[in-house]
C-alpha cells in the first residue's frame, strides 16, 4: 500500500489533539485526550501507517481518558476509546509485520457497529451472520452473530446496537364497541368487527423508539405482521371480523365468533425491530372495575375498597360483604366489552387475587352463558368448581393468586353430560359463592385478569 501524504492546505491538524510520529506526516499517530472526528457526505479515507480506514460516513470518537490509535506495529491498539462507524459501508485494511494483509469489509445495513481496537478475535453479535472468505487474507461480514480470528493480527468487532425492549402491559381495551358502555341491545355488539389494544411505551435501546409493529393471529394461527408504523401506544383493529357474535345458533356453542391474538414490537429510528410483546390480557378488575357490574345475590361488593390493603401496587380492591347465607357475586360482562357477551377465545385463564377473613373458607365458582343458561360437566351436573384448588392454601389476612383454566368451567357437555364437549367462549357472567353457610362472612378480590398464559 502506498502511504499518502497529507495536504496541509486542505487538512488542518489541531496540535492539542493530533500528533505525528517524529513530525513525519507519512507516519501518523492519532492521540487525543478528548475529541471527535466526523465523516459525512462522500466516502472519506483516513490513512495511517500502513493501514487504511475508509467509510462512506462515520464518527471516530476518542472520549474519556487519553486514547491512542497506533499503527506502527501493523495493528490497532487503544488505551481507551471506541471508533464508531455508521452509514453504507466501511473497510478496515491492516498489514501484519510479516507483510500479510487482512481486510474487514463491513456491510452496515443501517446497523451501527463499534470497533474496539484491542487484541482478540473478530466478532459480531446480533442477527444471523454471514462470514465468507475472499481469499487467504480477506473476509466479508454481514452484520451478524459469529466470530473468527486472523492469525498473527487480531482485533474485536462487536455490534453496539441495543434493540428496543418489548412493549409491556399489552391490554385489550375495547371489544365489540368503539367506546365504553356502547351496547344498545345486549348481547348484540354495536361494532362486531372492532377491537382495540394498548400498551406501555417500550424502553429504547441504542436509538429512540420511532414506531410499533402489530402482529395478528386468528383462531390459533401464528401471528404475522398486520400493521406497522404505529406512532402511538394504541391500535384499533377495525377488521377483526366477528370478534363478537350476538346472534345465537341453535346448537352449541351458540354464540360463535373469531379469536384474535395481538403481539406488539418496537422499531427504533434506524429501523431495528425489538422483540415481540406478550399477548394482551383483559383486566376485569385492576384499580377499578372494567366489566358491566354485579347481579348481587346475598352480598354487596365495594369496588373501590382500600380497607383490604390492596395487593402489591394496586390502589384499590373489591370488598365482598355477605348479607345472607351462601351469598354470591355475579359479575357480568359490559363496560369495555359487549354487555352480557365477551368473547374470550383468545384467553386461557382467569386469575383472581383473593384474601380471606375467616379460617377454613369454602367457595364455588361457575359461569353462565347468555340467557342465564348453566354449563354442565361430563356427569350432566351444572358446573361448580372449587377455585381454591388452583392456588395455595388460603391464609387469613394474606393475599394469594388463583389461576383457573377457563376450560375448567367453560367446557359444556350439555344437560345430559353426553357431549360432545364445547367450550362456551361467549362469556356472560361468573359467580363466586361462599359455601361455608355463614351469613356475615367477607373477603377481598384484586387483579381479576383474563390471560392467554
Amino acid at each position: 500500500m502506498t502511504t499518502p501524504t497529507f495536504d496541509s492546505s486542505s487538512v488542518t491538524f489541531d496540535s492539542s489533539r493530533w500528533t505525528f510520529d517524529g513530525g513525519d506526516r507519512n507516519n501518523v499517530v492519532l492521540t487525543a485526550a478528548c475529541g471527535v472526528f466526523s465523516l459525512a457526505g462522500e466516502a472519506v479515507s483516513i490513512y495511517f501507517s500502513p493501514p487504511k480506514l475508509a467509510a462512506a460516513a462515520g464518527i471516530f470518537a476518542l472520549a474519556g481518558g487519553a486514547a491512542t490509535l497506533s499503527t506502527s506495529q501493523g495493528q490497532l491498539n487503544a488505551a481507551a476509546g471506541i471508533f464508531s462507524l455508521s452509514g453504507e459501508s466501511a473497510t478496515l485494511s491492516q498489514n501484519s509485520p510479516g507483510g500479510s494483509s487482512y481486510t474487514l469489509e463491513i456491510g452496515f445495513n443501517l446497523t451501527p457497529l463499534v470497533i474496539i481496537a484491542q487484541p482478540g478475535v473478530f466478532q459480531i453479535q446480533g442477527a444471523p451472520s454471514a462470514i465468507t472468505s475472499q481469499g487467504s487474507s480477506s473476509y466479508s461480514i454481514a452484520a451478524a452473530s459469529g466470530s473468527f480470528a486472523v492469525s498473527g493480527q487480531a482485533a474485536t468487532l462487536s455490534q453496539s446496537t441495543v434493540l428496543p425492549a418489548a412493549p409491556q402491559n399489552v391490554l385489550l381495551l375495547l371489544q365489540g364497541q368503539t367506546s365504553a358502555n356502547n351496547t344498545p341491545s345486549p348481547p348484540v355488539p354495536s361494532s362486531p368487527n372492532y377491537q382495540k389494544i394498548g400498551w406501555t411505551a417500550a424502553v429504547a435501546g441504542s436509538h429512540p423508539v420511532a414506531s410499533y409493529n402489530v402482529y395478528r393471529g386468528v383462531n390459533g394461527a401464528t401471528p404475522t405482521l398486520y400493521a406497522s408504523g404505529i406512532t402511538g401506544t394504541t391500535y384499533a383493529d377495525t377488521a377483526a371480523t366477528s370478534c363478537v357474535n350476538g346472534t345465537p345458533g341453535t346448537t352449541a356453542p351458540y354464540y360463535q365468533a373469531n379469536s384474535y391474538v395481538y403481539l406488539v414490537s418496537a422499531v427504533d429510528t434506524l429501523g431495528n425491530e425489538g422483540p415481540q410483546s406478550a399477548a394482551p390480557v383483559f383486566q376485569i378488575y385492576k384499580n377499578g372495575f372494567n366489566w358491566g357490574g354485579d347481579f348481587a345475590n346475598g352480598e354487596t361488593s365495594n369496588f373501590a375498597d382500600t380497607s383490604g390493603l390492596p395487593n402489591g401496587s394496586s390502589t384499590s380492591d373489591i370488598k365482598v360483604s355477605m348479607t345472607a347465607q351462601y351469598g354470591e357475586t355475579l359479575y357480568y360482562a359490559g363496560n369495555l366489552v359487549t354487555s352480557f357477551n365477551m368473547w374470550v377465545g383468545a384467553f386461557n385463564y382467569l386469575s383472581i387475587d383473593l384474601k380471606t377473613t375467616s379460617a377454613n373458607p369454602s367457595f364455588a365458582l361457575y359461569a353462565l352463558r347468555a340467557g342465564d343458561h348453566s354449563l354442565y360437566d361430563s356427569t350432566g351436573t351444572a358446573y361448580s368448581i372449587n377455585p381454591l384448588n388452583y392456588g395455595p392454601a388460603p391464609v387469613v389476612g394474606q393475599w394469594a393468586t388463583y389461576k383457573i383454566p377457563l376450560s375448567a368451567f367453560l367446557t359444556d357437555y350439555g344437560p345430559s353430560g353426553a357431549g360432545p364437549p364445547v367450550v362456551q367462549n361467549a362469556f356472560y357472567k361468573f359467580a363466586f359463592q361462599d359455601k361455608t353457610g355463614a351469613s356475615s362472612n367477607a373477603w377481598f378480590f384484586d387483579n381479576i385478569i383474563l390471560s392467554a398464559t
